[in-house]
């Protein structure tokens, strides 16, 4: 496996806001391989607009506020709270290379989460984020 951190980030097309949806349909006492074989309670993402402009961007400076019926719930630094995007990306497409699979143009990755919040009411959730990077939202009914 050739990939490197300058190869990775030579490959990222743009970055896009973005949230992970989950459910928790397992309860705290659920073991590990409970929440694997729930698909760790994962539903999709919902995608902003792709940014291009990443490329001189130092992305642990980035600050994402969240947002419930415009009312700010989080605001958080990617300094300090979640590990370097790039070498999370690294992470996955090694791990990805021990099992013949890769990443694939188009697709989407999270690489960590800013915080989470539980949708506990129908309700409008929108995440800021900082450097340019632009805003997404979803909204529950």
């Amino acid at each position: 496996m050739d990939a490197d951190r300058g190869r990775i980030q030579h490959c990222v097309e743009a970055l896009r806001p973005g949230f992970e949806l989950n459910e928790r349909r397992l309860d705290g006492a659920a073991t590990v391989c409970d929440r694997l074989a729930d698909n760790l309670s994962q539903y999709g993402i919902v995608v902003g607009t792709p940014f291009s402009g990443f490329r001189d961007l130092e992305l642990q400076d980035l600050v994402v506020t969240l947002l419930r019926d415009d009312s700010e719930i989080a605001t958080v630094y990617a300094e300090g709270h979640i590990d370097d995007h790039y070498d999370s990306l690294l992470a996955l497409v090694r791990v990805l290379a021990k099992f013949d699979r890769r990443i694939e143009a188009g697709d989407h990755v999270i690489t960590g989460a800013f915080a989470r919040e539980r949708v506990e009411q129908a309700s409008a959730w929108r995440g800021d984020f900082g450097l340019g990077i632009g805003s997404v939202e979803v909204n529950f009914e």
